[in-house]
């Protein structure tokens, strides 16, 4: 099921549409360790926060909160921010909502045959 869901999540088609999101990359010495995309939704102001990842060796060193905060300083003006996160995936529910994300939402999410516990997280700024 990941096999299928990273081959399906990092397709060349994906990744072109990823590129036609909002995406922030970090760096180390010039290599890239970790990237941000947000998309507008097609409210104003409303954004999708659509993927978060960081190498692991650069996991818990504040990158991906710098991330996090610099993309949504860069669209200046935002209502909310949502994200979907698997539920069992502590360490992603507790990092955003150190973040100030609040659980909205919690449903079961098909794919590949599978059901995923999923939560939808927003970030409001009203």
């Amino acid at each position: 099921m990941q096999n299928n869901f990273l081959n399906s999540a990092y397709s060349d088609e994906m990744l072109k549409k990823r590129l036609e999101q909002i995406v922030f990359v970090a760096e180390d010495k010039g290599k890239i360790v970790g990237f941000i995309n947000l998309n507008e939704t097609n409210k104003p102001n409303i954004y999708d926060l659509t993927a978060i990842y960081l190498l692991p060796a650069y996991q818990g060193k504040g990158i991906g909160t710098k991330l996090i905060k610099h993309s949504i300083q860069e669209v200046e003006v935002f209502e909310e921010v949502f994200l979907e996160v698997e539920k069992s995936n502590i360490n992603a529910v507790n990092f955003y909502k150190k973040l100030g994300f609040k659980i909205v939402d919690e449903y079961d999410d098909e794919f590949d045959g599978h059901v995923l516990k999923t939560l939808e997280m927003s970030l409001s700024n009203v």
